[in-house]
């Protein structure tokens, strides 16, 4: 089989079980995304997290996270965790799929505690920042 066929049917796979998957965490009230509140502005950034649970048990209320700025030739893998913008939204999130396309690299994202994948395909530029360390109080 084609690679891009191939990569076009496991992103509609991903993106028909992610349109289940809204509809059933907005059924089981989920939120989908996390807000952050910066706390300093330093080369790393350190972030307070309100969850809404889609991280749990890696962030809960209260963590202070730190993050280190994504650039465009940074290479981000499956497994990392990364806050990306989403409609003016910022969304902490686990890749869990990455693809290579013409027009450059994309990535699928899935909170830990969600069933089903983010509904979208972000691409690099929408990655600001990666996840380096999560402190408790």
């Amino acid at each position: 089989m084609n690679k891009k066929i191939s990569i076009f049917l496991i992103l509609g796979l991903f993106i028909a079980l992610s349109i289940t998957g809204m509809a059933l965490a907005q059924a089981l009230n989920y939120n989908l995304n996390v807000k952050v509140t910066p706390i300093d502005s330093n080369i790393t950034k350190i972030y307070h997290v309100e969850t809404t649970g889609s991280m749990r048990p890696l962030i809960v209320e209260g963590a202070e996270s730190e993050f280190i700025v994504v650039h465009a030739n940074d290479k981000l893998h499956v497994g990392d965790v990364a806050i990306y913008k989403w409609k003016n939204k910022l969304v902490l999130h686990r890749i869990v799929f990455k693809t290579e396309l013409p027009n450059g690299t994309y990535y699928v994202f899935k909170g830990d505690n969600n069933l089903y994948p983010d509904q979208r395909l972000v691409p690099h530029s929408a990655v600001k920042h990666l996840l380096i360390s999560v402190r408790y109080d």
